[in-house]
């Protein structure tokens, strides 16, 4: 079976629901390639770098839109599917859908998100799925063709039913200007009231705000830790498993459907506090999971509440179980492939 796996940042150390999915797609599949746009060069056999021919980041995107439909064409896999992990809704995007068509590759189409609600671009998709039954109605009635539903892949996930007084806060953005957007400050403030009771680490992937946080902690006597490193599979597992507590506070602007790291959290027993933007938050409700919050400011209550309580932590493993059992959902898209 040949199969395209295309989207950006594709390949670790990105922490993406994408990233993720298409590593554990990729290694369960022979004859695979990865074509992943993104500024770091990726390594592996099956991993095709599309050149850095220009240093200017504002050339780069445009050099690469061009030289992407080139690659395609002259890509022959024996079966011709390209699988497509995108945000996409661009003019460029919905041009570059079409040309896959006239190519006769056969389309499968995992939508991570849409920029603009319209969802245009995944029309010529042979086949459309979602991440979560709300963005599944949401695809199916803005462009009128079926779409199938299948939760993440997800292999960071531990049974360990001990757990000690600590939260991971993984959500972490890049850029500084979205750590306001984050309710990163708001949750630091509120995480002071409840220090004595609790332990607060802070995941970075380096990124403009490592030293922000760590210079406002010190100055706010904020006792949390942070970590600036790409954590392994193993450490991950390592870190939520003796973890009571994942965070991850999502606003409406630069938030993906399903986070991953929330995911990885849950199926290593952690109890959830996180927004009600993500598609996620309606699971954690309906199991009894976690606490859905509107605000940062509700953030200490929050934890309050869970540490009072071990029924949050035990449900997170039945939500688990129920939503993300990879096994399950890694034959659900195998049955996808030879449908094609």
């Amino acid at each position: 079976m040949g199969i395209i796996f295309l989207g950006t940042d594709l390949q670790q150390p990105y922490n993406e629901l994408a990233a993720k999915n298409v590593a554990l797609l990729s290694k369960s599949l022979k004859n695979t390639k990865i074509l992943s746009i993104q500024n770091e060069k990726n390594k592996g056999p099956n991993v095709i770098n599309i050149p850095k021919i220009l240093p200017i980041n504002l050339l780069r995107k445009p050099i690469q839109a061009i030289l992407l439909p080139i690659y395609l064409t002259f890509l022959r896999p024996k079966n011709k599917i390209i699988h497509t992990f995108w945000v996409a809704d661009s003019k460029y995007h919905i041009w570059l859908f079409k040309y896959m068509k006239l190519l006769n590759y056969k389309i499968i189409s995992t939508v991570i998100g849409s920029y603009n609600k319209k969802y245009s671009a995944f029309k010529n998709s042979d086949i459309i799925i979602a991440s979560s039954e709300d963005s599944r109605k949401e695809i199916q009635k803005k462009i009128n063709k079926k779409v199938d539903l299948i939760y993440p892949l997800n292999q960071v996930q531990s049974n360990k039913k001990t757990k000690k007084n600590i939260a991971v806060f993984a959500a972490m953005p890049y850029k500084k200007e979205f750590l306001k957007d984050r309710g990163v400050y708001e949750m630091l403030n509120q995480y002071k009231k409840v220090q004595d009771k609790l332990k607060l680490i802070l995941l970075f992937r380096g990124g403009q705000t490592y030293k922000i946080i760590k210079d406002y902690c010190n100055i706010n006597n904020i006792n949390a830790k942070l970590i600036n490193k790409n954590l392994t599979q193993k450490e991950m597992i390592s870190l939520f498993e003796k973890s009571k507590i994942i965070i991850g506070l999502y606003t409406k602007g630069n938030i993906p459907k399903m986070p991953q790291s929330i995911i990885e959290g849950i199926s290593c027993g952690c109890a959830a506090i996180t927004t009600e933007n993500t598609d996620l938050a309606e699971l954690i409700k309906k199991e009894k999971a976690g606490i859905i919050i509107k605000h940062a400011s509700e953030f200490s209550s929050a934890i309050k509440k869970i540490l009072a309580k071990n029924t949050y932590n035990k449900n997170a493993f039945k939500l688990r179980d129920k939503y993300f059992n990879s096994n399950n959902n890694l034959k659900d898209y195998l049955k996808i492939y030879k449908q094609k």
